[in-house]
């Protein structure tokens, strides 16, 4: 009997603990607590309910809350509502007892610094993205008026060089149309890389005819390959159609980088350009890649390649100049057109980069660009015939 008594008295003792801790941590939670019953009738609540709904404190149980106002038990997600200058956050869970729903629990959390912070953070923004529709709209600005004289210093000095004889001013004029048209170069891309960002950037459809397309690539190329070692191949399918609808402009500019890319890495040896297609249910799949027998890139290097403003393997490559968004803008571009790239390299022996970008055909002519499939269009004179198998079997393993 003793021992009886004394499992009771300790039975009983832990029951009054769990009970006050019970109370205790109900009561000091740090959150309001509202019950109710399974008709949302009032039963209890804790004393930090009740300092937020005072009338709580004088409320009957059995009385409906709807009646007093408070609505919260009948959201099944979270609530946010304010009383005063204070915000607080509610959610309200069904209580169940052997399956059948007996009451709520809502329990109420001040949020107020969490929303004065959302508030600060929407505010800062707004003002960063004001100032960033400001910069973009300097940089239009200053775009436009740093281009019309450049596009003039490149087109007289390019005047200058064709009419006259003498050699000296020749290259003069050459080196300044050279430093302007980079100068340009830089100009559009950090105009390009601004549109990007502040999601301006736009593609515009248009009929286009590829022939003259390539042409305009191929005078670009030969040009700022210059008096450079290296020779420039195209190879193109004579049967991709001729006329098409995409955006000729963004395009060119995809070519144009890739080569230009390839130009600045290749100090010797052959650039390809090639260019090749896929019928589709609603018109082609444009395929083309630039291979290059240039410094190649290193494995670990090729997924920073079409980040923005950066140039890799900088300890070798320091002496090339630009600004690393040139792919960046490339990448881009493709993402607008619904199309991909892919970069495949060999590091010391050169590089390919290829992409594919959808186009709609009209009519039926083809390509057929006679001469120019598989042709040597810039030819430096330090390459003989031997020279050039050799680099072309260096391509045919990278591709």
């Amino acid at each position: 009997m003793l021992v009886a008594f004394v499992i009771l008295i300790l039975n009983t003792s832990m029951t009054d603990v769990v009970t006050l801790s019970m109370n205790n941590l109900y009561q000091n939670l740090g959150n309001g607590i509202i019950i109710l019953d399974e008709e949302a009738k009032f039963l209890d609540c804790n004393y930090i309910a009740s300092n937020i709904f005072p009338e709580l404190e004088t409320l009957r149980v059995g009385t409906p809350v709807k009646e007093i106002g408070i609505s919260l038990y009948e959201s099944k997600t979270e609530q946010v509502f304010q009383k005063g200058e204070v915000f607080y956050s509610s959610t309200t869970s069904r209580l169940f007892n052997k399956g059948y729903h007996v009451g709520y629990i809502i329990s109420i959390v001040d949020i107020t610094d969490m929303h004065n912070q959302l508030q600060e953070m929407a505010i800062l923004k707004s003002e960063a993205d004001a100032a960033n529709e400001a910069k973009s709209k300097f940089l239009a600005t200053m775009s436009h008026e740093i281009r019309t004289p450049l596009n003039a210093i490149i087109g007289i000095s390019t005047l200058s060089e064709t009419e006259t004889d003498s050699s000296i001013i020749q290259k003069n004029n050459h080196m300044i149309r050279s430093a302007g048209q980079m100068l340009l170069d830089i100009v559009n891309e950090v105009l390009d890389i601004s549109k990007a960002e502040s999601g301006k950037l736009e593609i515009v459809p248009v009929e286009y005819d590829l022939r003259d397309l390539i042409e305009g690539v191929v005078n670009v190329v030969n040009m700022r390959l210059g008096g450079k070692p290296v020779n420039f191949i195209l190879d193109i399918n004579p049967n991709i159609p001729n006329r098409l609808i995409g955006d000729n402009v963004r395009i060119r500019q995809i070519l144009v980088n890739f080569l230009s890319n390839a130009e600045k890495y290749t100090d010797s040896g052959i650039i390809s350009l090639r260019l090749d297609y896929q019928a589709t249910e609603n018109g082609i799949l444009l395929n083309g890649s630039v291979t290059d027998t240039g410094r190649g890139i290193k494995e670990t290097d090729l997924p920073k390649l079409f980040s923005p403003f950066m140039q890799v393997d900088t300890k070798k490559n320091h002496e090339i100049l630009g600004t690393g968004l040139g792919l960046s803008i490339v990448d881009r571009l493709l993402k607008l057109m619904g199309g991909s790239h892919d970069v495949k390299s060999t590091y010391g022996e050169g590089s390919t980069f290829s992409f594919s970008v959808p186009q709609k055909v009209v009519g039926t002519e083809v390509f057929s660009m006679r001469p120019y499939c598989v042709r040597f269009l810039n030819t430096h004179p330090s390459h003989n015939l031997a020279t050039n198998s050799r680099l072309l079997k260096q391509m045919t393993l990278l591709i």
